[in-house]
């Protein structure tokens, strides 16, 4: 029986990514014009950016998914001379409340992806 892994988040929360990026002796360092770009299911960019700087090598940021689906994110840059890209597919799903709605809830969901290092795919 095989399982799905596929990150969810829940539309209209927001959610956070992270990246660490390493080099090939798998030491955290800032990556080279660091980029992220999330993209449709037709392959449509949904919003791209550079991410903050959390730590040396660790790089993240926040959206607000509005529309359900599947979607593709991407990490980029550049380590120790070596283009890199993360690639994670992830899904947004209708938001569920349970209990009473107040205006002043909120919720984020997060997720960390694996380290992006220079063994990652290469361009």
């Amino acid at each position: 029986m095989s399982r799905d892994l596929t990150k969810t988040f829940q539309k209209d929360n927001t959610a956070y990514f992270e990246c660490y990026y390493r080099d090939m002796q798998s030491f955290k360092k800032d990556p080279v014009n660091p980029t992220y770009v999330i993209l449709d299911i037709r392959g449509n960019v949904v919003t791209s950016g550079i991410p903050s700087k959390k730590a040396t090598g660790i790089f993240y940021f926040f959206w607000t998914p509005t529309s359900e689906g599947d979607y593709l994110l991407i990490f980029g840059g550049s380590v120790s001379g070596y283009s890199v890209k993360l690639r994670r597919k992830f899904k947004v799903v209708r938001t569920s409340w349970k209990g009473e709605f107040s205006s002043s809830s909120s919720s984020s969901s997060s997720s960390s992806f694996s380290s992006c290092s220079s063994s990652c795919s290469s361009s």
